[in-house]
């Protein structure tokens, strides 16, 4: 048999240095966004309608008193009247209540 030439020897590769390195992102503090506070009406009951041929001479009963548009009661300004419903307003907040209902 032909002679076997002796095998060269292996050598591992080179031994790596595992150093780790950290890389941090930059952290952005975020606020929390507040949520505005909802508007807390207070209860206005509507029980009537007094209505004019007159543009502007109309009345509303709230609460048993007698209003007109631009009047407030309780903060809540009376922006409108219609027939069967009032428009009013509280801070930035419109509402429509019907003759026979309240805010509530």
């Amino acid at each position: 048999p032909p002679a076997v030439a002796d095998p060269k020897p292996v050598t591992p590769p080179p031994a790596t240095t595992s150093a780790v390195t950290q890389v941090t992102a930059p952290v952005a503090i975020v606020e929390p966004v507040k949520a505005p506070l909802p508007v807390l009406w207070p209860r206005l009951a509507v029980s009537g309608v007094i209505g004019s041929s007159k543009k502007g001479d109309s009345a509303v009963i709230i609460n048993g008193q007698m209003m007109s548009p631009g009047d407030s009661i309780e903060g809540v300004k009376i922006l409108g009247i219609e027939k069967q419903r009032v428009k009013l307003s509280l801070q930035d907040e419109v509402r429509y209540v019907s003759v026979g209902s309240s805010t509530e």
